[in-house]
Parts: structure tokens; sequence; C-alpha cells
């Protein structure tokens, strides 16, 4: 990266950001738009870049030496030259292989890309290499890698595989085998579900087989490894659960195999924190004794890495004890091996920098204690230098003199330096009118006067005041398209008496209330704004206006909120770095934690730079031009010409493309900038060119044609016809194919082709009036004559207006008719279709500069013109008038000067997404290009976070914070890898999270954070893993009945047949249960606490009355009998459609998989990972995507109607998925939303619903959950554009209501809040639909419909007799949930806004205080009569024991106290407002009308001096 650059880059993304949001919202209103301004500049957009000096770490010698002092001889030249053996290894390297060949376990945590892949693959090669030496290396297992996720699984495979191929083109005699098995791995050859045939393909240039068997090289199906087990097993923690439980997979663990393991290596052990941890521990301690039990009698090495874990040699003891409670095996704080930093002295000697030796000094001394302002550092650095820029500068100049030396270690200063820079999301503005009329970019509502939402028409700048008209006020809107009450107004103050429009009511600027005349209802004396509100401008399914009221312009949302924190400003942020970085090096990783979220980035970002490299061309051929050339102007063809010459930097692939498929692509993107010139961001909307007619016969016109009937000089009607004619370009009546013969361009553009004719269209669509009126509105041409009469004179009747502008046409078109039949037809003016009409010859459009930098712009909208015509604005509708202008005296405009400042080569940017969305093939083709450096972005969710090296990164860009300080650390550590200095770009949208960390970015750039296994063990994640034991012999013992749920529980569906059987075999085996629980859980039952009493209880914990087996199993025989009588008493009342589902459902039943059932009710462990995953099947494999989803969130984002964007696709689900005899579980509900209350019945029973505890009477319905997918019709694909809109769904607990828990601790004297003890209770997650509809549905075949719909095709495209129901989709699943009834009462009317302004901050406050993603946490109110009360629940599957610490006093205290900081009034919101920062959530929409910071702060004040 150029230094230089690079230092200015946070002012420039500083001028840019607000460049930008001035010119996107340019208020029309020039009081507002100068208060917007000053709000802007006194907002921090971004922070002072933070910068970051990271470890150097010491080499030793090349590991030769070392390999012959370990082994006791030389290796072969082979495996030393496929293990680089002439590359010094780092200190730490050779320190983990010395210490695990001593038969130490070793944790190794130093920072991203320091090489600790290689301390732990080194000790396993070698004694893979030993083993072969003695010619013992047979099959079987030595070595496990565990990893977090299956990228990382995914890089370590090309690794190892990578090491194979050089053995096997050395020759060498040494082989090893290695494989991953993880839920992608086929089961064998004839996998095409898995892709077995590409798996072939990978591993054929390292693999050798003989006699029919792999001996070196990878094995790629799951049946080769339990034949013949690989020596290097790469697998994931919940695939590794399944593999000690499923019965077929026992060759991995029994009989001779087993006797041969004996490292276990867990990779980024800081992942596995809190309970998760302890899943983890409890798993190795259970592979440990299954391995015993089998023979194994090898001292197991265990071995742990992590970039984020610890830091520090005062961390070693902790390090050490975290990672003995994991492994349970012993460490000291020796086998902690940190890193040995190399000193900046040692590098670059004091005696060799010269007059630069003190400051450096200064500089490594300050950088020693973490990252630092970068002012704040100049000061530390220059403290003799009193004027802070001047020390900054002297700082930079520093680093750029000395950044480029290189040290004796061959590396520069540059390469340990990192740079951090944090921008903030503009959340909305707002503005209120008392006692002044100013903007404000929060709600600052407070007792004297409200702040009203403001939006903007993006044509004409005339702000709009954004909310709910609810009753007689004027509330916040409810934005939840998923809720009964969805609604966004748009009220147009009339304050300025815009275009002569009348008020029709008047808003309160004090109390927002509506009313009919200029005086409050209410009493308010002052502030009473006119307003116009119409319900015909409102779209109410989309919650936009169809068109301004103002300036009439109708087009896809004109009217949109000032709220910035989405993709377009992140793409302008993306490519305005890659703008500064060299040429071979502009590469960048955007992340963000949705994968959604990424999918579209890709889009929208490939789009921003396609549309910037054009028009950057375009301007680069247009400065080529001497000042006549420029003021005629080029032709398209000339111009299409002009851009030839830069293909390579246009298109993504122009070295691949043939002569015909770079001119179409060019003049689709000439075309496609030629119809949005009315558009922001567009050339002509910039002023930069314009579009104009050379068509030269204009000058001939004769001046009774327009000058007379027009009353103007003959240039001024000269430029009326040439505007009149250029109109044709908006109605698409262009003749394109004359503008290449030799490409066919009418089949590639997204447009409806029309003609034009004098007089009516006669109903053809294709056909444009020139002269008329279409569907009694004119059109472009008339409307603008009419506009222009009636401001000459304004008595004249709109009837004669038209009328006049008609003849006015007529005379225009028949003489450019008369004059083309004497020119040939590539010099006519408009060219002729026969039958159908006329097109504009495109022939003769030129674009031009402003001539002499003088043009116009529409004093109401805003828009530039060439051309002053008659005078009125020529966009359609707009009453405004062209007034003369100059660049010169103009603002700044941000697309102008990006588009004409920019002096380099024009390069379109490519980008590309990486998520799970897409096939392993795809995003590891995407991956190799990326790393040549072929792709200029990657747009990633999670994939990337963890070790996968991907070279020479110089940027990373968060698109939101991270959830926790080790993901901050990860993601950043992706780049500063290849001597060169890193850039870290974090995006802070408008959520509590980000917002927070924008203003204290030192707790993630420190890395403060802990990792640990919690010291008490949780008794249900013992139990788990308890049963996980028992049934993993059950089943070795009884594989049979492992093949269903049905096998499982028996054929007879009693409840108690597993329960007894399952008894009988522990009792029979009991002694050797005992005895391997007890090896399993020896540091676990030692405490005091009675939950862990002894291996007796927790063994007959696993078939106790009312445990979690016995219940799963009771639940699912009561369905299946359920089901089962419904069918026979629906065939018997000859009721057969609901027959054939009940039997279906009932066949759904006895089939599911036992794992997944086991896993699904938390009878086995789940490691928070869902189970209950589904997919969204897709028609066309060749798009290289794979949608997959757990159903919690499926049910939303894959829902009928509902689109997915993946790899640049828009795929839209069509219905859910019916298996033939299968049938989805069906229940009946009734819910209150205001309160949260809720209740269900299984669909087979048919009781009427009880009332709701809340006493309202809700609303009732069904939900099916759609456990088989989703699936995308053929004809439901198209390129991705906008981003789909999703409904978000509702969560509530079944059965709570209002009585007290009978288990709680009261806190406070007296008690002010009472906690209650854990409990485990289903959580139902409902999808409702738009505006809480439901679904239309065939429950026959899973098609959805609309509310009219009949017949029907299934999805084989075959007719189907299955009638359409409105159902819901709904998903339960069980967690821990703690409920807090706060006991200081409150007022009715407050109640639900603070019942849920509390869920909000306790939420987030409990995020905080267990530094846990709040993503895994989640809360709804609870119905309660004068008190507030809330629930609170872990949002992972089976509970993670989060919410249980709750019951700790301290953490009850610290959470409280985190969320009364977030409501004291920081976030800048006023106090009877609400913002993204305080309260305000995007669950919680459906409420933000009535959510007050004051209330929610007073209350929270109130607990806090009671419980103190």
């Amino acid at each position: 990266m150029h230094s230089g650059a690079l230092w200015h880059l946070a002012d420039r993304l500083r001028d840019q950001y607000r460049s930008f949001l001035e010119t996107e919202f340019s208020f029309r209103h020039p009081i507002l738009r100068r208060s917007f301004a000053e709000a802007l500049r006194s907002l921090e957009l971004v922070r002072e870049p933070y910068l970051e000096l990271s470890p150097r770490y010491h080499r030793s010698n090349p590991p030769r030496a070392l390999f012959r002092e370990l082994l006791g001889q030389d290796v072969f030249s082979g495996l030393l030259k496929a293990l680089h053996g002439e590359r010094p290894l780092y200190s730490h390297q050779e320190q983990a292989l010395r210490r695990v060949w001593s038969g130490n376990n070793v944790v190794v945590a130093t920072g991203t890309g320091s090489g600790k892949t290689e301390a732990f693959l080194l000790p396993i090669l070698l004694s893979l290499y030993e083993e072969w030496r003695r010619g013992t290396l047979g099959p079987g297992v030595r070595a496990l890698i565990l990893y977090p996720m299956n990228a990382l699984a995914f890089d370590q495979r090309a690794r190892l595989a990578e090491i194979a191929r050089v053995l096997k083109e050395e020759g060498s005699p040494f082989r090893f085998t290695f494989g991953q098995y993880t839920g992608q791995t086929p089961e064998n050859e004839r996998d095409k579900e898995r892709a077995a045939l590409d798996w072939e393909e990978v591993r054929a240039p390292h693999m050798i087989r003989e006699d029919g068997r792999v001996v070196h090289g990878e094995l790629i199906y799951r049946r080769e490894m339990r034949d013949t087990p690989p020596h290097i097993l790469i697998t994931n923690y919940s695939m590794l659960e399944y593999l000690l439980i499923r019965p077929w997979d026992s060759p991995l663990f029994d009989g001779e195999a087993a006797r041969h393991w004996r490292f276990l290596v867990v990779d980024e052990v800081h992942t596995y924190s809190g309970v998760r941890g302890q899943e983890l521990a409890l798993l190795l301690r259970r592979l440990k004794v299954r391995l015993r039990q089998a023979g194994n009698r090898n001292r197991l090495f265990c071995i742990g890495t992590s970039a984020t874990l610890f830091t520090g040699q005062e961390a070693k003891q902790e390090a050490a004890q975290f990672a003995e409670r994991l492994f349970g095996e012993p460490f000291s704080a020796d086998d902690v091996i940190l890193g040995q930093r190399a000193d900046l002295s040692e590098v670059f000697p004091h005696d060799e920098l010269g007059d630069l030796g003190e400051p450096v000094s200064r500089l490594k001394a300050v950088l020693r204690d973490g990252p630092q302002p970068l002012d704040t550092l100049a000061q530390e650095v220059f403290p003799e230098e009193t004027d802070c820029e001047r020390a900054k500068t002297r700082l930079l100049s520093l680093i750029s003199r000395f950044g480029a030396q290189r040290g004796r270690d061959g590396q520069s200063l540059l390469s340990t330096l990192r740079l951090h820079i944090f921008v903030r999301g503009l959340e909305g503005a707002y503005v209120r009118y008392v006692p002044e009329i100013r903007v404000t970019l929060s709600d600052q509502s407070d007792q004297l006067g409200k702040c009203f939402e403001l939006a903007l028409c993006r044509f004409c700048g005339q702000h709009y005041l954004v909310g709910q008209v609810s009753g007689n006020r004027f509330v916040a809107a409810n934005r939840d398209y998923s809720s009964v009450g969805y609604r966004i107004d748009y009220l147009l103050p009339l304050e300025s008496g815009e275009g002569g429009l009348q008020p029709n009511v008047w808003l309160c600027a004090v109390c927002s209330t509506l009313s009919k005349s200029a005086q409050c209802s209410r009493g308010c004396k002052d502030g009473m704004i006119p307003v116009l509100f119409q319900e015909e401008a409102h779209d109410r399914d989309s919650g936009e206006l169809k068109y301004c009221l103002v300036c009439n312009v109708a087009a896809s949302d004109p009217v949109r909120e000032l709220v910035y924190g989405g993709e377009r400003v992140q793409a302008v942020i993306a490519t305005t770095i890659l703008d500064l970085l060299p040429r071979e090096r502009q590469k960048l990783l955007a992340f963000a934690d949705g994968r959604q979220d990424a999918a579209y980035f890709a889009v929208r970002l490939d789009e921003w730079a396609s549309q910037l490299a054009f028009r950057r061309g375009i301007v680069q051929a247009l400065k080529a031009l001497t000042t006549t050339e420029a003021r005629e102007g080029l032709s398209l063809r000339e111009l299409h010409e002009d851009l030839l010459s830069l293909l390579p930097q246009l298109f993504e692939d122009a070295a691949h493309r043939t002569q015909r498929e770079w001119r179409r692509e060019l003049w689709k993107l000439l075309l496609q900038e030629l119809r949005s010139s009315e558009e922001n961001g567009s050339l002509e909307s910039s002023a930069i060119a314009f579009w104009r007619l050379g068509w030269p016969r204009f000058r001939e016109l004769p001046e009774s044609i327009l000058a007379k009937p027009l009353q103007l000089e003959h240039q001024r009607a000269v430029e009326v016809a040439e505007l009149l004619v250029l109109s044709l370009i908006r109605s698409d009546s262009l003749a394109i194919e004359k503008l290449d013969p030799n490409v066919k361009l009418g089949s590639d553009l997204s447009i409806n082709r029309r003609y034009v004719r004098i007089g009516s269209p006669d109903g053809d669509k294709a056909v444009v009036s020139w002269d008329g009126v279409v569907r009694g509105s004119p059109n472009r041409r008339v409307e603008y004559l009419v506009r222009y009469f009636r401001r000459q004179d304004p008595s004249l009747p709109v009837q004669e207006a038209r009328a006049k502008a008609g003849e006015v046409l007529r005379s225009l078109w028949e003489w450019m008719r008369r004059r083309d039949e004497e020119l040939p037809e590539q010099d006519r003016i408009l060219i002729r279709e026969p039958g159908k009409g006329f097109q504009l010859n495109p022939l003769w459009l030129r674009v031009v500069w402003p001539d002499g930098q003088h043009f116009y712009r529409c004093d109401c909208c805003g828009r530039p013109s060439a051309l002053l015509g008659a005078g009125p604005c020529p966009r359609y509708g707009c009453p405004g008038t062209l007034q003369p202008t100059h660049l010169s005296g103009e603002e700044s405009q941000f697309y102008r000067e990006l588009y004409k400042s920019f002096s380099g080569e024009p390069r379109r940017f490519l980008v590309e997404e990486h998520t799970a969305q897409l096939t392993t093939q795809k995003a590891q083709e995407y991956q190799l290009r990326f790393s040549r450096g072929d792709l200029h972005v990657l747009s990633c969710s999670t994939t990337f976070e963890l070790g996968v090296d991907l070279g020479d990164i110089d940027v990373v860009f968060m698109r939101n914070v991270p959830p926790e300080p080790f993901n901050y650390a990860q993601r950043a550590g992706r780049t500063g890898r290849r001597q060169q200095l890193g850039l870290v770009v974090t995006f802070c949208r408008r959520r509590p999270h980000d917002l927070y960390h924008f203003q204290l970015p030192e707790r993630f750039l420190r890395g403060e954070g802990r990792t640990m296994v919690p010291r008490h063990w949780s008794r249900r994640v013992i139990q788990r893993h308890v049963n996980a034991v028992v049934f993993s012999r059950f089943f070795r013992a009884c594989p049979e009945r492992f093949r269903n749920v049905e096998a499982l529980v028996g054929e007879h569906w009693a409840p108690q047949e597993l329960g007894n059987q399952l008894g009988a075999f522990i009792t029979a085996h009991q002694r050797d249960l005992l005895e391997e629980m007890r090896a399993v859980l020896r540091d676990c039952l030692d405490q005091d606490s009675a939950a862990v009493i002894d291996a007796e209880t927790l063994l007959a914990g696993v078939t106790e009355s009312d445990g979690v087996l016995d219940r799963a199993v009771a639940e699912v025989c009561e369905d299946y009998r359920l089901v089962r009588e419904l069918e026979e008493q629906a065939r018997n009342e000859r009721r057969y459609k609901d027959a054939d589902w009940a039997r279906w459902r009932a066949e759904t039943i006895a089939r599911e998989d036992v794992l997944s059932f086991l896993s699904r009710k938390a009878v086995i462990p789940k490691y928070g990972f869902p189970v209950d995953v589904v997919e969204l099947t897709v028609p066309d494999n060749s798009k290289g995507v794979e949608l997959t989803r757990d159903l919690r969130f499926a049910i939303s984002e894959y829902a009928p109607g509902q689109s997915v964007i993946a790899n640049k696709w828009k795929w839209e689900s069509g219905g859910v998925k019916i298996l033939p005899a299968r049938a989805l579980p069906r229940r009946r509900f009734r819910y209150c939303e205001q309160h949260r209350s809720y209740i269900e019945r299984d669909y087979s029973d048919e009781a009427e619903l009880p009332p709701l505890p809340c006493g309202c009477k809700g609303h009732k319905g069904q939900y099916v959950q759609p456990i088989f997918g989703f699936f995308v019709p053929r004809a439901s694909v198209e390129p991705a554009r906008a981003r789909p809109r999703h409904t978000l769904p509702l969560t509530f607990f079944v059965h709570v209501g209002e009585s007290a828990p009978s288990s709680y601790e009261e806190y406070g004297a007296p008690a002010v809040i009472r906690v209650a003890a854990v409990e485990r209770r289903p959580v139902v997650v409902l999808s409702q639909g738009a505006r809480a509809q439901g679904f239309t549905m065939c429950l026959q075949c899973g098609t959805a419909g609309t509310a009219h719909s009949k017949q029907h095709l299934r999805r084989d495209g075959k007719q189907c007799d299955g009638e359409f129901e409105r159902v819901m989709l709904g998903h339960s699943f069980l967690t821990d949930v703690v409920r807090v009834d706060f006991l200081i009462p409150s007022s009715e009317s407050d109640l639900v806004a603070l019942n849920h302004g509390l869920v909000a901050v306790l939420v987030a406050g409990l995020s905080r205080a267990l530094e846990v993603p709040v993503a895994e946490l989640g809360g709804v109110p609870v119905f309660t009569s004068g008190y507030p009360s809330v629930v609170l629940f872990d949002d992972v599957p089976a509970g993670g024991g989060l919410v249980a610490r709750l019951q700790e006093k301290p953490i009850l205290e610290q959470v409280l106290q985190y969320a009364y900081e977030q409501v004291d009034g920081r976030c800048g919101c006023g106090p009877e407002g609400s913002c993204y920062s305080c309260l305000r959530t995007f669950t919680n929409q459906a409420v933000h009308a009535s959510l007050r910071r004051e209330l929610v702060r007073t209350y929270l004040e109130q607990i806090l001096q009671r419980l103190v």
C-alpha cells in the first residue's frame, strides 16, 4: 500500500463519506440542508485511526539439523523438501517440536500468521516417519486434528495434500495417509449427492494406490476410512460425537486400529469458551477412555493452538489451567508456548538508525502496551511538539522514512504495523420544530418537543415526515413487515408553501397530535405544522410512496429515509480503499456475520464497481477530446470504440471473450447509462456529461413550428425540439439495432422496446403516442408543453393547454417526417418499423461536456440540463424551472468528484461471495482465484475467520463489529502477513453492540476477553455425555436399534419398551459403564454441588422417570399414537385427506434418523450446532450453490415467496418439501403479539384452545414445521439485484403465565427483583408471513399459492388435487430459560413499553457481561399485572448455561449496571425517544413507537438504588 496515502485514509474516508451523505441526501429546503451539513460535521463519522505494532517472532535454524538431532539420522531429501527443511523455523515451532518429542503436552498461543500449524504437523509427521523407519507404520489413526469449522479442515487437507504430492514426485519411500471426515465426506464412489467423483480428481495428483488400497495420500470415502483408517484424521467436534456413537464407525476406535493413536490436536482452542468448552472437554475424555478400553497404551500427546487465547508471560499459568481442564491431561506453565518476540532493537539497532533512533525507540515503547490512536501516539513520540497536527505530520514522516527500511531479519517496519479505522453508520435523520427548526441525527424528543424522522425525495430533495398515523397521533412507524400493525406513513410539511399545495391536517410539533385546524387539541400553544397526507399516494405493501407529491416523479422508492449503514456506502468505502492500493496489491477481504449480508454485498459492490469503472472510462475518453470536439461531443459509436481499448479493465474475463462478445457487452453498458441519465450517480445527473442530439436539420426548423407558437427565439425553439425528441429515450423508443449491425442487441437488454407514432396506441403496449394522452395522463412531451403554456397563461384550462400541445407536437412530427423523407435511412432522425411505428435513430446521439462549464439546474428537483428549452424542468411532472449555473459556483458533488478527479487507469474490481451457501467446489474456485490475485474482493461470512492463510492481503473490511474480541483479532489477522502494512476498517452498524465499540474500540483492539472452561460443571451437560456413553455401547451391542426412530423405541410404540431394554442393558453392563464414566468424569465429580454427586446417580439418570430420555420417548410415542388414532377416526368419518395426512405424518415420525432425534431432544450433546438443518432445493446445480439453514431461521428466510441471494443469483422459494407418504408436524396455537402470551396444542388434539393468560382475544391459527425443507421452482431464478425483504419471526414460550415461579431468589431489601431457577422449556419460533397473514399452501404437495389459487401443479409439473390452506410456519426447540420479575410496580399504561425496553437492555447487558454474542441470547416480555417481567433464554440448541448465570448475584448486578449504562443518555437520543444504541432492535420494530429511554432509565435507577 502507498504509505503516504494510507496515513491519510481516515481523513479521506471521512471526507468521502460526508460528501456522499450530503450528495445522497441533498435537502431542497435551504435551512434543513445547512442544518444537516452542520449535524454531519458535528458527528464523529470516522474515528481517529489506531496504530498497532504486530509482534515479530524470533527465528531459529532450518529444521534439517533439528530433525537429525531428534531422529538420530538425516531424513530423506524428499521429506525435507516437502517440509521446507532449508527454511528457518520460528523459535516457537522448534520449541513446540522439542517439548512434544520430550513427552510433554503443549499449547501454542502465538499471533495470526506465525506458523502454528507447523507446530503440530512437524511432531506428527516426524513420529509417522520414525514409525515407518521401524517398519510398524500400518493402517490406523495416529493423530486426530479437530477444527471448529469445515473451512479450516479443508485448508489443512490442502496442506497435507501438498506435502503428499511432493513426497510422491520425489519418489520418497516414506508414505502416509490422511482423511477428512465431515458431513461432506462421500460414503463411497457412488455417492453423487456429495460429489464423490469430484473428490477423485482432487486427490489424483498426490495419491498412490497399491493392491486396490490407498497407501499414500488422501482417503476420501467414509468406507475407505473404516476399512483402512488413515494415519491423520481431520474432523470437527460435532462429527466426532457422531463417530463415537454410530456403530458402523467403530473401526476407527476399536480393535487393532485403536492401539496406534498418539496425538490429539485441537486447533483454535479459544473458540471453545463457556459451555462449549465443557462439551468438548467431556468429548475428549470420552474419546480417550474409549481408546484405552480398546487397548491403546500409548501416551496421548495433547496439542492446542490459538492466535488470541492468552497474551503476556503472566498468562501462561492461566493458559495451562485452561488446557488441563479442556484436555483432562497435565499441563504446566512451561508447556505454554507464547512465542519469542524479536525486539525491534535487535532488528533495527539504535546506532544504525542515526537521527531516527530516539523517536523510533519511543514509538516502540508506546506501542508495546497495545494499539494507540495516531494523535495520542504522535504526542508520545514527539512530546516537545505542542501542536497536535504538526506532531502527527512528524510521526507520519518518521514512519514513511523508516517504514521501508529493512531490518536484520529482512523485514521492514511496515510489515509489523497494522492500522485500525472505525466508521459508523448513519442511524437516520430527524427534524424538530421547537424551539427552532433543525436537523438532528438521533431522536432527541423531550418534553419541549418531538423529533420526527425524515425522508427525502431522491429526485427533488423534498423532505417528508415518516411515522405512523395512529388515531389522532403521529408516532414512530411499525416497520416489522410480519406484524399485523405494519404501516409507514409519509406527511409532507408545507411550512414553505411547497408547489402551491394545500394542507389537509396540522401536526403539533410539541406532542405529535394531528388536528384538522391550526389549534392543537391538547392545548399546546406553539409549533403547529401544516402538512399534507395523501392516502392514495401510499403503497401499503412496500411501505413506500408511489410518487413524490412535489416533483411528481413516480419511481421505485422515490422517497426514502436517511438511514445509511447499508451496502451502498460500504461499497463506496471499499472502492475508496482499493483505489489507494498499488495495482498489484488491490485485494480486500470483506467480513460480515450473516451469509445473506455477505451474499448481497457481493452483488451491490460488483454492480457499483462496474458502474464506477465504466463511468471513469467515459470521462477518460471525453478528457482526450479537443475543445471543439468536446463541444460537438462523441457519438455512441465513437465512444464505443474508445472504450474498447479499456476492455481488460472493464470486463472480468476480457481475454477469454470473442470480439463480438466484447462489443455486445460494451453496448449494454452504454445503453444502461443512457437510460439511467436521470438516476442519482449517473454522469448526466452529476453534470459531468450530457446527452444531446447532433441532427443538423434542427437548425433549419421553421419559425412556425415552435418559435411562434411558444413565443421563443429560434435557438431556444431548437432546444425545445431537441428536448422533445430526447424524451423518446425514457420511453425506450430507440432503434438500437442501428448501433452495430454485427451485434444483436435487442434480446440482451431487459427492456420493453417501444415504438412511437401519432395518435392513440389503441391498447398496444409496445406503442407510445407522440402527441396524445395515455390512460388519462399526458405523456412526457404533452406534459412539458402544458406546463409551459399554463405558466404563460395561468388561466388557460388544462384541456385547452393539452390541445395546444398536441397541435405543436403534430406540427413538429410532420416537419421531421418530411425532412427524413429527403434523407437516406442512416441520416434520418426517426427510423420506421413497418406496421409498428418509429424509433429514435441512436446514431445522432452525442455525449458532450458542459459547454464552457455553463449549464442549467432545476430549482425544484435539482436536475442539471445542457438545454434551457422553454424553461420548465424537462423531468416529467416537476414544477421547477431551469436556472443558469456554473460548475465553479456549485457545491462539491460526490459523484462528480469521484469520476472526474480519478487520474489512474479505470479498473473494474472483481467481486465474489464466499459463504456456506456455495458448494465446496465453487468456494474453492473463488478462494484460489483470490489467492492468485484474479479476484479483488471476497465477500465472506465467517468462512475465513479462523486460520486460513490467503496470502498477501493488505486490507480487511469488517462490515459490522464482530461478536467478540477474538473474532476481531482473527479477522484482522488475515491482513499484514506478507511484509506489508495491514489495514483493518470496521463499519459500525446501527445497533447497540456496534455503536458501543465505535465509542470504545480499545477492548476489541487489545483483545480483552477471557476464554475459559467453566469451573462448575453443568449437570445437564454431564448427563448428555453420560447418555451418549450409554447409547454408544448400546448401539454397538444392538445395531438394529440404530436404523430409525421406530427401531429405537420399538414397533409397538410403547414408551416403556426402550426404557426397559435400555435399563436391562445398563444393569447387565453396569460395572463396565460405571468404570467408563468414572474414568471420563474423574475430575468432574469431586465438587460439593449436589447436582453432580456420583456416577451411579448419573447412570440412573439415563432412564429415570421424567428424565430427558423418558420425556423424549414418551412424546414421540404419544405423537405417533395420536396421529394413528386421527388416521383411523378420519377414515371412519370419510375425511380422507386428513386420514392421508395422519398416515404420512406417522411414517415421518417413524423414519426419523436416530441421531437427529436424540440431538433434537437434547438427549445427547449438540455443541451449539443446529441439528434441525433443512435445505432450500434449487433447480439449477450449475450455479454452484447449496442452500441450507437451521430450521429456526429457515422458516422466515426460506418461507414461500421469500427470496435468497447466493452467488449473485436470486432464488425464490415456491413452497415446502413434502416427501411421499410423509407429513409435516402440525400444531394449533393462540397468541397475543403485545403481551407475548402463547398457548398451543397438537393438531390431532381437537379440543378447544384455552384462553390466553393476559385475557386478550389474540390471534388463532395453525402452523406446520417444514422439516423436509423448501424448494425453488424452475422459473424462480434470476440475477440478484435488490435485497430481499424478510419477515421477522416471533418468539414465544409455551405455558408461561403470570403466576410466580415455584423456585427463585429475591434480591434487595425489601426485594426489588426476583430471579427464577433455570428451567428447560420449549421455545416456539413462528413465521407469520407478510402482515401476519400466514402462507397459502397445499399441505399435500407443499406448493404455495395465493388466496385465490385453486388448481395448481406439483413440483414435478403434474396436476395436484390437494387444496390450499392458510398456515404459518413454526419450529420449537428446548433450551434454558430464566424468568426475571421486577417487584417495583409500574403503571399499566407504561407496562408494555417498559417490558419491551427491559428485554432489549437486559439481553445486551448479559451479552456484554458474559462476553458472548448477543445472537446467542434471547428474551421476551411476560404478561403480569402491574409489574414488569421478562423471560431470558439461551438462543442456542439445548441451551448453553448462559442465562443461568443470572442466578449469580455479581453477574446480575453487572448486567443491570450495563443495562442502565445503555440508557443513561450517552447514545445521544432524547429522553422521550429511543434509538438503536439504547432500546431499539430489529426484532422489536413493532413497538418502536412506544419505547422511551427515560422510562427505562428511571426504572432501572430505582432497581439499582434499592438493590444496593
